[in-house]
């Protein structure tokens, strides 16, 4: 079976929003025999705000887009670096980084003194 994808960004809430509102009421709009024009404008409303979003996220806060471990993997790069040193080479930053069974390590060994 498939594993989980796991993808937070800016546009999360709003493409939930898309799922949670749209396809109830464009259920609702194609059952009825009379629909409103309104519960229409209701169903693409959720659409139109993610695509507006995007646009903003795209001009103005391009970050927002990227999921959140790429930004926090970006953090840690930029704080490994030191101005006026050359940039390290993005496969020695895993050697770099403590992973959280280490840390768990050595957060034991200190207690144990």
């Amino acid at each position: 079976m498939g594993g989980r994808l796991r993808v937070r960004s800016g546009l999360n809430p709003m493409l939930w929003l898309c799922g949670i509102i749209t396809m109830p009421s464009l259920i609702v709009y194609g059952l009825k025999e009379n629909p409103s024009g309104w519960l229409l404008v209701f169903a693409v409303a959720p659409e139109a705000t993610a695509i507006l979003g995007f646009l903003f996220f795209m001009l103005f806060d391009r970050p927002y887009l990227q999921s959140e471990s790429f930004q926090i993997r970006k953090m840690e790069i930029e704080m490994i670096e030191e101005k006026g040193r050359p940039a390290i080479e993005a496969a020695t930053v895993d050697g770099l980084v403590l992973k959280a069974e280490e840390f768990e390590q050595l957060s034991g060994q200190v207690g144990d003194e």
